[in-house]
């Protein structure tokens, strides 16, 4: 009983103190933002190759049932983005050759690759938006021989066809990744600050 009367003294201490503990919050949420600023900008350079699906094609059609055929299909779409992992190790290598500090794990933590139905973007960023670009420029190079070679040894299903919509553009602007993050984790580290300043020796004599 008596350990639980202190546990309600304490949360009435810090529901007394709510404006403390709400300044901390907002104030670690403003820090977690402003260092996205702090820290050196990347810049983001994309290509986007488009990905058809001939529903002509009589081996697409050999499924019986629809559903059946979709998920071959998509299966079939996978190997696109296989085919750009594929080509991360050729990638690398022409990254060092630009002096660039680069192997496949730190590679793959500054790019991406997206498919947005029928449209597949491969993404590198870099704190020099020429080596960005030529680095995704590369990469789909690189990405086309694979897809190349994938078609003509049968691993690419002959119902799809690519073509390159856009080759890597030279970014102008630097791109912010997780601010919501940042600003996310530097609430919650104001509020645990807040609470601890709540029940510091400063404010336990207030009710």
């Amino acid at each position: 009983m008596e350990q639980e009367t202190i546990i309600l003294d304490e949360i009435k201490r810090i529901l007394n103190l709510w404006r403390l503990v709400v300044f901390c919050t907002i104030a670690g949420g403003a820090i977690g933002f402003a260092f996205r600023y702090i820290t050196p900008p990347l810049y983001e350079s994309k290509a986007t190759i488009h990905v058809a699906v001939d529903f002509t094609n009589t081996l697409l059609n050999t499924q019986p049932f629809y559903a059946a055929r979709i998920y071959d299909e998509d299966q079939a779409m996978q190997t696109i983005q296989a085919a750009f992992t594929e080509a991360i190790p050729q990638v690398v290598a022409y990254s060092k050759s630009l002096s660039l500090p680069m192997d496949e794990a730190s590679f793959s933590q500054n790019s991406s690759i997206e498919r947005m139905l029928a449209l597949w973007e491969i993404r590198f960023r870099y704190k020099d938006p020429v080596i960005a670009q030529k680095v995704v420029n590369d990469w789909l190079q690189q990405s086309l021989v694979v897809l190349n070679q994938m078609k003509q040894d049968g691993t690419l299903k002959p119902y799809l066809t690519y073509d390159v919509i856009t080759k890597a553009n030279l970014p102008t602007q630097p791109t912010y990744y997780q601010t919501d993050t940042l600003v996310l984790a530097g609430s919650l580290i104001g509020l645990v600050v807040g609470i601890i300043l709540t029940l510091s020796p400063v404010f336990k004599a207030k009710p």
